[in-house]
């Protein structure tokens, strides 16, 4: 059986009475764009987080001790290539989805410390797939300049050549777009393969290998 869980209202019940489950889907993602972080509110932190990271964290705590007992299983959870990265002009989104990333990391810590090597995780971190989320995003660089969604967001940018620059920037990441059924595909592929972490878009732009690599230079600096 496959369980996609987001919600906390749903993910609260669903483990209740139904069979074992074979593969946790935690695929929860809100987001609030446009803003610089200091400029976003408690209300926008709170509800990313409540989705973003609650929404997975109830996902395991709902279905893994299952998993353990039954000695099998598979913990998919969806960050983004935002979490291996900075991210501006995402608010508490970025943070949400390093915060996934760790949380993943630590779960399948903590289940090989217990021995439990039948459970496996795997976080996702994609770029931007063909999705209703995705959609809205890509809908400003075709919004009017007298329409509501690009009055917020220009608002919230310094002058006219920072609004350029983002629809540019918009423009050519709509080049690096997957359909979600290729990346489902992706995704499922390294899932039977075990992997940890899940690019389905490659690092676009290299940012992800970038912080990696600064990590690894101020390491070797000492």
């Amino acid at each position: 059986m496959i369980i996609e869980a987001g919600q906390v209202a749903y993910v609260s019940g669903a483990a209740s009475g139904i069979g074992r489950v074979d593969l946790l889907f935690n695929n929860a993602g809100v987001g609030y764009g446009g803003k610089m972080l200091w400029e976003s509110t408690d209300e926008e932190w709170r509800r990313t987080f409540d989705v973003n990271v609650f929404g997975v964290m109830n996902g395991i705590r709902a279905f893994v001790p299952e998993m353990i007992e039954a000695g099998r299983g598979h913990v998919i959870n969806t960050a983004s290539l935002a979490g291996l990265s900075g991210a501006p002009l995402q608010s508490a989104y970025g943070p949400s989805k390093h915060a996934v990333v760790a949380l993943s990391e630590t779960l399948l810590l903590e289940l090989r410390s217990r021995g439990h090597t039948g459970v496996g995780v795997s976080v996702v971190c994609p770029g931007f797939v063909n999705t209703p989320m995705a959609a809205g995003v890509f809908a400003l660089p075709h919004a009017e300049p007298d329409s509501e969604h690009y009055r917020m967001v220009r608002d919230s940018l310094p002058d006219q050549a920072a609004m350029d620059e983002l629809i540019a920037g918009l423009r050519t990441a709509a080049d690096t777009m997957i359909d979600a059924d290729v990346a489902a595909e992706r995704i499922l592929a390294a899932v039977e393969r075990d992997v940890l972490h899940v690019l389905p878009n490659g690092d676009l732009d290299n940012k992800a290998r970038e912080r990696a690599q600064a990590v690894l230079d101020a390491l070797d600096a000492g």
